[in-house]
C-alpha cells in the first residue's frame, strides 16, 4: 500500500512496483566492452539505445567495469546539444554488468557524412564539434576516443559526440594524463606528448584536427574554410599547438565575423545589453568559466523574462549573469531594463548557431576584461 509522503523518512528507499519494459528493434554495433541494441518504449512511442556491459576480455572485467561506471557518471554530468544524452542506467556490481539507456541518434557518422555533404554543412559540422569539445574542456572532461564512429550527425545536421567509455575527468593542475589513444585507433601521425604517456586537452585538440584533416583530404573537400586553423591544431610539438578549444572557438568567431554583417539595429541591441551586463559584474572569482551552449542560455533568459514580466527592471541581477557565467563572481545592484533583456533575447534566439557564437565571443571578450580575484580568503570568520 502506498504511504503518505508525511510518513516517509529522509533516506528511505523508494521502490516502483512495475518495472519499465521495452520492445527490441534490432542489434547495433558490438564493441570490445559490450553489446548495443535499439529498443522502443511503447508507452511513449520513443526509441532508445541500450548498451550492455559485457567485455570480451574477461581478465579486464573489473577494470573495464570501473570505466563503465565512470562513463555513466560523466554522461549524467553533461548536458549539451552536441553530446549524446543518457536517460537511465541499471548496475549489477555483484555480477559485474550493467546497462545504459541513452538517446537514439538517427543519422550518419562523420566519415559517411563528409562523403556526401558539402559547403556550409561541412563547416557547420566542424564548428559544432569544436563547441562540443570546448564544453567538455570547460567541464574538465577528456573524451580520449576521437574517431569517426564516435562523431555522429543526425538528420537535422546536428553533431552528436558519443561513447565515453574511455572518458576521464581531469584536474587543471594535473600535467600527466596517462595516454590511451594508442588503444583507440591507428594513426600515421602521433603528437609528441604521446611518447611521454601524456594525454591532455592539447592531445584531444590534435586528434580532432587530425581526424577532420584526413577526411577533408580523403574526400577532396574544397569548401572547408578553416584550413589554417586546422594546421594549428595538428602541430606535432604540443608547445607550438593551439592550447584550448576555447581559443579555437575565438578564432572561428573572428574569422566568421569578417563575413557576417549585423544590422545597425542588431548591433545597438547587442551593445546596450552587453554594456548593462558587464557593468553589473564586479569581479570574477579564480577563473572565468562561461556557458557555451546557446540553447541553455536562451532557455534561462526565457525563464527570467517570464519571472519579470510585470517588472521594469530585472529583480535579481545574479540570475541574469548566471545565464552566461558559470564560475564564481560578485556583482553590483544595477537597474537593468527588462525591455533591453527582452530585445536581446528576441535578437539572439533568432540567430543561426554560427551567429550566436559570434555574439557570445564578443560578449565574453568584454567579460574577460573584468578583474579576476583569488577567492581563497572568502570564507574568513568575519571582517
Amino acid at each position: 500500500m502506498a504511504r503518505n509522503i508525511s510518513e516517509m523518512e529522509q533516506g528511505e528507499e523508494i521502490k516502483f512496483c512495475k518495472p519499465k519494459s521495452y520492445k527490441f528493434i534490432k542489434a547495433l554495433k558490438h564493441g570490445g566492452t559490450g553489446k548495443t541494441i535499439l529498443m522502443q518504449d511503447t508507452a511513449i512511442n520513443k526509441r532508445f539505445v541500450c548498451k550492455k556491459y559485457d567485455p570480451e576480455q574477461k581478465e579486464y572485467e573489473e577494470e573495464f567495469y570501473t570505466r563503465f561506471v565512470d562513463e555513466i557518471e560523466i554522461m549524467y554530468s553533461v548536458y549539451n546539444s552536441n553530446i549524446v544524452r543518457i536517460f537511465d542506467y541499471f548496475l549489477y556490481p555483484e555480477i559485474k554488468t550493467g546497462y545504459i539507456i541513452m538517446e537514439y541518434i538517427e543519422g550518419r557518422d562523420i566519415e559517411e557524412y563528409f562523403q556526401f555533404e558539402e559547403g556550409e554543412h561541412i563547416n557547420s559540422v566542424f564548428v559544432q564539434i569544436i563547441n562540443a569539445f570546448a564544453y567538455l574542456e570547460n567541464n574538465k572532461i577528456l573524451h580520449r576516443d576521437v574517431r569517426a564512429g564516435n562523431i555522429l550527425i543526425d538528420d537535422s545536421g546536428t553533431v552528436k559526440i558519443i561513447d565515453f567509455g574511455f572518458g576521464k575527468r581531469f584536474n587543471v593542475d594535473e600535467t600527466n594524463e596517462h595516454a590511451s589513444i594508442l588503444l583507440n585507433w591507428p594513426a600515421s601521425k602521433i603528437p609528441g606528448e604521446i611518447w611521454k604517456e601524456v594525454y591532455n586537452v592539447k592531445t584531444e585538440i590534435f586528434y580532432v584536427g587530425y581526424l577532420i584533416k584526413n577526411l577533408i583530404e580523403k574526400y577532396e573537400i574544397d569548401c572547408f574554410k578553416y584550413s589554417i586553423l586546422l594546421e594549428k591544431m595538428i602541430v606535432i610539438n604540443p608547445d607550438n599547438r593551439i592550447s584550448s578549444f576555447e581559443l579555437i572557438q575565438k578564432e572561428i568567431a573572428e574569422q566568421t565575423f569578417e563575413n557576417i554583417d549585423f544590422t545597425h539595429s542588431e548591433k545597438a541591441i547587442y551593445q546596450s545589453f552587453a554594456t548593462d551586463f558587464c557593468s553589473a559584474i564586479c569581479k570574477i572569482k579564480d577563473t572565468l568559466i562561461v556557458e557555451r551552449d546557446s540553447m541553455v542560455i536562451i532557455e534561462k533568459l526565457r525563464i527570467i523574462l517570464r519571472d519579470n514580466a510585470l517588472e521594469q527592471y530585472i529583480s535579481q541581477e545574479n540570475s541574469l549573469i548566471s545565464c552566461f557565467i558559470k564560475s564564481g563572481y560578485t556583482y553590483y545592484k544595477k537597474n537593468i531594463l527588462v525591455e533591453n533583456v527582452r530585445k536581446f533575447y528576441d535578437f539572439f534566439a533568432k540567430q543561426t548557431n554560427v551567429r550566436r557564437d559570434v555574439v557570445l565571443n564578443n560578449l565574453y571578450g568584454r567579460v574577460s576584461n573584468i578583474p579576476v580575484v583569488d577567492s581563497t580568503f572568502d570564507e574568513l570568520p568575519f571582517n
